[in-house]
């Protein structure tokens, strides 16, 4: 085989192995570990909850963590507020189809992997509309987890 040969034969495998990637999402298809949803189910019994997702190795996770301790502090009443390593969570870092770290998810409520999350517009059903991505200020979690209570609050008193 001769170099342009072996040239051409890389960058067909190259172009069908990027193929395949867009086709599935950039991932196969793993099955989620149903044991996770109880804990997440047990949290928001108490109201609302924010999951920042982090890793040790990640300087912006590492930059995010105080912020997250504030924000439990401050909601330890009315919401759950908790950061989970993927590395030693991988089943929860599946479930919620986390790719990058930090990334932060507000649940309003729901039970089960069938949750309602806080968006920027507003609730919805579908997590990547309500992903923060990258190092996040206070005050955006914040107004999220406020206008999950709110919401909240709301349902319960028929307002």
């Amino acid at each position: 085989m001769n170099s342009s040969t072996k040239v051409v034969t890389i960058f067909i495998v190259v172009l069908l192995a990027a193929i395949i990637s867009v086709s599935t999402g950039g991932c196969v298809e793993e099955q989620v570990d149903q044991g996770v949803y109880p804990e997440i189910d047990s949290m928001l019994e108490k109201g609302p909850l924010s999951i920042t997702f982090g890793a040790e190795w990640c300087p912006a996770c590492q930059e995010q963590k105080p912020v997250i301790e504030t924000l439990s502090e401050e909601y330890r009443n009315s919401a759950s507020v908790i950061y989970i390593d993927i590395d030693q969570n991988r089943d929860i870092a599946r479930a919620f189809d986390v790719v990058r770290v930090p990334e932060t998810l507000v649940i309003i409520e729901g039970e089960s992997g069938e949750y309602i999350y806080m968006g920027d517009e507003g609730p919805t059903i579908d997590p990547a509309e309500a992903k923060l991505r990258g190092y996040t200020p206070h005050q955006t979690i914040d107004t999220r987890i406020q206008s999950a209570i709110s919401i909240r609050e709301n349902e319960y008193t028929g307002n």
